[in-house]
């Protein structure tokens, strides 16, 4: 059984029960989409050509992402040396110390693995002139990335393992919302560096044998809270994140602002805290509920009931077609219908 990916590295050496106790893999929302788009383009603009990379995405409806992949300067990283990869997939053994690639492009599919192997994927790997090895991890979104994190220590140490080399770089690339690049100063790395990653991850294996053990008795692992909950699969059943959802969806929203207001700084930090840790788990009970109303409507308490209908229509396509061409748009959008006579409730407003 695979423990984790490298991309959860982070979030397993913060909380190992993260990778302990159940978890739920929801459809990816509309930014990982648009995240996943910008790194398919940037690998076939590196690998086949711009004019290529653009006409791959045809089938894009969003003129404002499509405009945002126009905009990126792939030469940003020709000019970093010969780009030799992208996409690489490798396993690296706790144990061991053994690692071996995969395959490239496996979109994080990855085979499966023989326990105590961890799975990971480099975005861009470019050989410096130097001769030395640099290893990208692209970002995309708003949301600040260090230029040093556990997750691209984990790639320089499978790529050093599976390649036999005794150093290499890592460094992050954040390409923002208007297409620029942003990337981190390299960090050198060598086989002392990737040793300690390695004592590292084998105190994580044994923290998330120990949870899983807990949760196979029915007992409660400890969990710790913070950044890393954005993205665990494991939210819904992580007792600090359930009982988080629960103290929020118990507050009256007529008191929401005031009580919000009344707070000093140093408390409203921590409700902020509180906040983005509720928020990306309330969304996933909203998609949860998407799925559940495409299959039958649900009944609102004032009698209306909501439907998933189908949005329908042509958009003109702006990139990489600006001459007036239009394609179709299709998604299911959550809609409420109300009875016949029924008349928009108002809004309460907050004291």
């Amino acid at each position: 059984m695979t423990l984790w990916s490298g991309s959860a590295t982070e979030r397993v050496m913060r909380c190992a029960a993260s990778a302990a106790l159940p978890a739920v893999h929801t459809p990816s929302g509309d930014d990982a989409h648009a995240g996943t788009l910008v790194h398919e383009y940037v690998r076939n603009g590196l690998t086949r050509g711009r004019d290529v990379a653009l006409r791959l995405l045809a089938d894009v409806a969003d003129p404002d992402l499509l405009a945002r992949c126009a905009a990126i300067r792939l030469g940003a990283f020709a000019e970093m040396g010969e780009v030799v990869d992208c996409e690489v997939a490798y396993a690296y053994a706790i144990d061991s110390g053994d690692a071996r690639i995969l395959g490239r492009n496996l979109g994080r599919a990855y085979p499966r693995l023989d326990d105590g192997w961890i799975p990971t994927t480099t975005d861009l790997e470019i050989i410096q002139p130097d001769g030395v090895r640099l290893i990208i991890d692209l970002k995309t979104g708003w949301q600040y990335v260090p230029g040093d994190t556990p997750q691209i220590r984990f790639h320089s140490l499978a790529s050093m393992a599976a390649r036999g080399e005794d150093r290499n770089r890592v460094a992050i690339a954040r390409i923002d919302d208007e297409g620029e690049i942003d990337i981190s100063r390299p960090l050198d790395l060598d086989e002392l560096d990737g040793g300690a990653l390695a004592h590292e991850l084998r105190i994580a294996r044994d923290r998330v044998l120990r949870a899983r053990a807990k949760v196979i008795a029915y007992q409660t692992p400890d969990v710790a809270t913070g950044p890393w909950c954005r993205y665990c699969p494991a939210q819904t059943s992580c007792p600090g994140r359930v009982g988080l959802v629960r103290s929020v969806l118990a507050v009256d929203p007529a008191d929401v602002r005031a009580r919000t207001l009344a707070l000093d700084p140093e408390e409203g930090g921590a409700m902020w805290e509180r906040y983005k840790a509720a928020e990306a788990l309330l969304k996933q009970i909203g998609e949860s509920l998407k799925e559940l109303a495409e299959r039958t409507p649900l009944a609102l308490p004032d009698g209306s009931t909501l439907e998933m209908r189908r949005v329908h229509f042509d958009a003109p396509v702006m990139v990489p077609d600006p001459s007036g061409a239009t394609k179709t748009v299709d998604y299911m959008r959550p809609t409420v219908v109300r009875p016949k006579g029924a008349r928009k409730p108002r809004a309460k407003r907050a004291a």
